[in-house]
């Protein structure tokens, strides 16, 4: 006589075995999927944030708020969707981001580099611009030299732009006058172009 259990003893086993796993699989599972939608709370943006100007403010004006500082002569901005103004002084700005509303006309600034999508910048006189991006709005007084990385920018200078470099596709430029011009791309609007 053998002591072996017979076959459908043995197949019964590791039926009940695989049924065992099975449901523990699916219990596991069970536990991780949530049936109900899932909802993503993002925090509103700032709506605006001015950086403490170089003077001390009189006392009928409100403290400014918190917001961007020059460090080492260089301003850094940068987040989506959200207004910043800086009205101090740097040498150099550079604004990273989408969405974003920079105003920078009463500032003391040298060269402004926006990188990013559908910015917003407003400036007063500066000596140059870098634009590398797609989209963006920049609006100044006067630009000493201005380089357009892109497609779909618009700079508008109120007066004289000295120099100006494209390479990209679908930018306006408007100007009184403009020194020079070095354009590459395709339908490009400017001034003499």
């Amino acid at each position: 006589m053998s002591t072996q259990p017979h076959r459908p003893v043995r197949r019964a086993a590791r039926t009940a075995a695989a049924a065992a796993a099975l449901i523990s699989v699916l219990a596991i599972a069970g536990c991780a999927a949530d049936p109900a939608p899932r909802l993503t709370v993002r925090p509103a943006p700032a709506t605006t944030a001015v950086a403490t100007p170089t003077s001390a403010p009189s006392s009928t004006e409100a403290p400014p708020v918190d917001g961007p500082t020059c460090v080492a002569g260089v301003l850094q901005v940068s987040g989506s969707a959200q207004a910043v103004r800086f009205d101090g002084e740097c040498a150099r700005v550079e604004i990273s981001g989408a969405d974003l509303d920079v105003d920078l006309d009463d500032a003391r600034v040298d060269s402004v580099i926006v990188r990013g999508d559908r910015n917003e910048i407003d400036l007063d006189t500066i000596a140059d611009v870098t634009i590398e991006g797609q989209g963006n709005d920049i609006d100044a007084e006067t630009v000493g030299a201005a380089t357009i990385r892109g497609d779909r920018n618009r700079l508008d200078v109120d007066d004289t732009l000295g120099a100006l470099t494209i390479s990209g596709n679908d930018n306006t430029i408007e100007a009184d006058t403009i020194g020079s011009a070095s354009v590459q791309g395709d339908r490009n609007v400017y001034p003499g172009g």
